[in-house]
């Protein structure tokens, strides 16, 4: 089982409360793809803080979106998509040839 955090001291109390939070509002943390931890902090610290967090129903109506993690540049957070794997928006409007 991997941890949401790596060299960190978490508040058990906040994180407690958190998953309460989830649990009452009856919405589902989406799993994340492409990296495992969202912020990076000094001494190698890393830890999953940013989320989506998605109501059950809406989760059924539209079963197809998925949280993609990328990659950070000058800040310790990464950027993360929620986006619908399965959307055809059909052909691109045009292409462009950078020569």
């Amino acid at each position: 089982m991997w941890s949401e955090r790596s060299n960190c001291v978490g508040l058990l109390t906040g994180s407690k409360a958190f998953n309460s939070f989830i649990d009452e509002c009856k919405v589902v943390d989406l799993p994340l793809l492409g990296k495992k931890f969202t912020w990076f902090g000094l001494k190698n610290k890393m830890s999953w803080l940013d989320r989506f967090l998605v109501d059950e129903y809406w989760l059924v109506l539209f079963n197809d979106f998925i949280q993609q993690g990328y990659g950070r540049s000058i800040s310790d957070h990464i950027s993360i998509l929620l986006h619908n794997s399965s959307i055809d928006w059909g052909p691109h409007p045009f292409k462009f040839l950078n020569a």
